[in-house]
């Protein structure tokens, strides 16, 4: 088992220097298989001393080996990030199918997430992976009730929409497309957890923020990553939470 966690993990960091070019190129209308990985100030092409994930950056100290320009910490912070959630999906789930479905989401949760946070904007093919992703199970025959589905789609997609509608657009159209692919994920009713998660961790960052000054009452603060925190939270602890509170 701490094999296939292990190999899992060292997917995922692969992966994530893969999502990284994901996060840099796509706002930019770039395309994210060619050119090669280069240095995003100097041009360089990257060498495979370059592209270990994480450990390149360590050994580089952050800093371009060509120009020395430095890289940001989210390099880093992405293979990692993008290497737990690899190792978690290969801890929860027992077939290779239902492996790849957990790994595709966290893929697109993490361009989602860090694109959303910089660019506040939300794309549709990744949406479109994900949408994919979510139909691995019937590869292996595994559990898929598209009634509960279906139903996890309206709230997710369905609540959002209202209250985009309700304050013209202080909700982003993408949140809307994004909540309504989450929710046929997630069923019924992960949904329904999903959304409750993602408005409370998002009222408590907005909280601080603003207490500590950093953004202001008029300033816009993307939804999309705390979105992505309360769909995989509500895929992994959804149940024990549901049952937690029912008791």
């Amino acid at each position: 088992m701490y094999i296939e966690l292990i190999a899992a993990g060292i997917l995922g960091a692969v992966i994530g220097s893969f999502l990284n070019v994901c996060i840099h190129r796509i706002p930019r209308g770039e395309s994210i298989a060619f050119p090669p990985s280069h240095c995003p100030h100097c041009q360089h092409r990257l060498g495979p001393l370059d592209l270990v994930p994480v450990f390149s950056w360590l050994w580089l100290r952050g800093k371009c080996r060509y120009c020395r320009d430095g890289i940001a910490v989210r390099y880093p912070v992405v293979e990692l990030l993008t290497a737990l959630l690899f190792a978690q999906a290969a801890a929860n789930t027992a077939t290779l199918a239902g492996f790849g479905e957990r790994a595709l989401v966290a893929a697109c949760l993490v361009v989602i997430f860090f694109i959303d946070l910089e660019h506040q904007l939300i794309f549709h093919r990744v949406l479109a992976v994900w949408l994919l992703a979510s139909l691995l199970p019937l590869a292996d025959g595994g559990a898929f009730n598209y009634y509960d589905r279906l139903v996890g789609a309206g709230i997710g997609g369905g609540f959002l929409l209202l209250l985009y509608i309700i304050t013209r657009g202080g909700i982003g159209e993408g949140d809307v497309k994004m909540s309504l692919v989450a929710g046929w994920w997630l069923g019924f009713p992960g949904a329904i957890l999903y959304l409750f998660i993602s408005f409370i961790v998002g009222g408590a960052v907005a909280a601080v923020l603003l207490a500590a000054k950093i953004k202001g009452r008029r300033d816009p603060i993307p939804f999309g990553p705390f979105l992505c925190v309360g769909a995989w939270v509500a895929c992994y602890w959804g149940q024990a939470i549901w049952q937690w509170y029912w008791r």
